[in-house]
């Protein structure tokens, strides 16, 4: 059997399953964490052996991004993983409705661009790491490190003027003219559509991740047990209750229920009045939530951890 050999150097420690009649159902578990399975006469690789960083929705199932530049997607109800085309880290995603492609940023000035059948590699705004991404088709923004935000629209990438010398570290928006930014210092900047404009936030903490509530409210999330919600048009603080002593990389939803995972392999719930330690992973450092293609939350980690509900 060669379908196994593509991988790479793998100690294979232990097989199990049964075989009925020509119906297969065999798993396979390495030294290197890695599964796999075989069905339909060939072995699917179902994890990974990489840290992974950031997901994003495309088509309604999740396309995570990890180290190295591999991606892993839900097919078929199992977790496959496939090489992007970089062997730079992922560091971010952003789905374009308005195109229907999805961008890609990653370390040493990585950006592409994936049309639903190939990654194309795009001229990067800048060559060092490339945090956060956004568009809307006809407009694109890209922060990147040492605290440079660039734009394009469609010709070249212009550095733009923010007023802060922070680094950017996330980017969301609706549109043109209701963008969000966060980084580090507690940063938090609103554009116009003409104009960046910081905003009044009680915290002066690195902030690393923004995410939509399904209410419309704009969560942000970041260092030292940092958690923020926007609604009503003004910040506030919702840290009271996470441990102070552990970083908040993603926020996901589940029903009423808000989900803050940290680096420190703490999984907490907000039901709207206080914050519960839900399952802690002591050891596993924590990276974002995504949703499967069933709607249901899955939590991203080191070592090419996915938990799932």
């Amino acid at each position: 059997m060669t379908d196994l050999a593509p991988w790479g150097l793998t100690d294979w420690r232990a097989v199990t399953g049964h075989v009925v009649g020509e119906d297969a159902a065999l798993w396979l578990v390495s030294a290197q964490g890695r599964w796999a399975r075989y069905e339909d006469g060939a072995w699917r690789l179902i994890s990974v052996d990489a840290d992974l960083t950031t997901s994003v929705i495309v088509n309604d199932a999740p396309l995570i991004g990890a180290q190295d530049g591999l991606l892993v997607e839900s097919t078929g109800g199992w977790w496959t993983q496939r090489q992007s085309g970089t062997g730079a880290d992922i560091l971010d995603f952003w789905y374009v409705p308005q195109t229907g492609e999805t961008l890609m940023c990653g370390t040493a000035g990585t950006l592409m661009s994936w049309d639903g059948e190939t990654w194309t590699v795009l001229l990067p705004p800048a060559l060092n790491d490339l945090f956060a991404v956004w568009s809307d088709g006809s407009h694109t923004f890209v922060a990147a490190e040492g605290g440079t935000l660039f734009h394009s629209d469609g010709v070249d990438f212009l550095e733009m003027e923010t007023g802060t010398s922070a680094e950017l570290r996330d980017l969301f928006g609706a549109s043109l003219v209701d963008l969000w930014a966060v980084g580090t210092g507690g940063t938090v900047l609103h554009f116009d559509g003409t104009e960046w404009y910081p905003q009044d936030v009680p915290v002066a903490t690195d902030l690393y991740r923004l995410a939509q509530g399904p209410g419309g409210a704009l969560w942000a999330c970041g260092a030292s047990g940092t958690v923020l919600v926007r609604s009503g048009g003004a910040w506030e603080d919702l840290s009271a209750g996470l441990p102070e002593d552990e970083d908040v990389m993603g926020i996901g939803f589940d029903g009423a229920d808000v989900v803050a995972v940290t680096a420190q392999g703490g999984v907490h719930l907000w039901d709207g009045a206080a914050w519960t330690l839900s399952h802690p992973y002591p050891g596993l450092a924590l990276s974002g939530v995504a949703t499967d293609a069933d709607g249901a939350l899955v939590i991203l980690g080191e070592n090419g951890a996915i938990l799932g509900q």
